[in-house]
């Protein structure tokens, strides 16, 4: 079956004056039809960004990295 999403090492850096955050680090996964994907884990740990990444809402200083 062809999913209807896939995701393959994906990784969000985020640039401060800090220099670079590295948010979300080689997420892969892939969705079919009929499926449900949970995104768990620990405040802090990316589920929002990993979302937002998906959606194109990244914050103008966030960025899908190499």
């Amino acid at each position: 079956m062809d999913a209807l999403l896939e995701v393959r090492d994906l990784k969000i850096a985020f640039d401060s004056p800090r220099g670079v955050i590295r948010a979300v680090r080689g997420v892969s996964f892939s969705i079919c039809a009929g499926e449900t994907l949970a995104v768990v884990g620990e405040s802090g740990c990316g589920k929002s960004v990993l979302c937002k990444s998906l959606l194109g809402l990244l914050p103008h200083r966030g960025r899908v990295a190499g």
